[in-house]
């Protein structure tokens, strides 16, 4: 039954979506989105994509508040999965004092709310291995 109460749900939010369509274009994006629910896929250009970087930002902030103090300098790679909102993979590059580092953090939006999942160093990740592996976030978070 739940599966049933998700299908429909889903659908209506496809109808939603595609009705708020502004052009064209807008419903391309939207119907590639809806086409890969679930999926982990590359999002290139999006690097320098302001709600991206805000993420991005946002990821480091929740990070520093648990642990040492990094500076944000750029977003490097985005990965994207639609779930109940979407979760972001994100490669950083961060400062750590005065060295430049890169970091990888999971961030799942719900469009009202981010929750950090996981933020670590890029060297202790084999990152393209745990993606494309299909590993998403789980449920609990969703």
């Amino acid at each position: 039954m739940e599966e049933e109460a998700m299908r429909r749900w889903q659908s209506a939010i496809e109808k939603e979506m595609r009705a708020q369509a502004s052009d064209s274009e807008d419903l391309k994006k939207i119907e590639a989105t809806l086409g890969m629910v679930g999926d982990i896929r590359d999002a290139p250009g999006s690097e320098n994509d302001p709600d991206i970087i805000n993420i991005a930002w946002f990821a480091v902030s929740e990070h520093n508040n648990a642990a040492n103090a990094l500076e944000f300098e750029k977003v490097v790679k985005v990965r994207e999965q639609a779930v109940h909102g979407t979760v972001y993979y994100l490669t950083i590059e961060a400062k750590d004092g005065e060295a430049k580092k890169l970091y990888e953090a999971e961030v799942y939006d719900d469009w009202h709310s981010k929750r950090l999942h996981n933020f670590w160093p890029a060297e202790h990740v084999d990152s393209d291995k745990r993606m494309n592996a299909g590993e998403t976030i789980p449920s609990a978070l969703c």
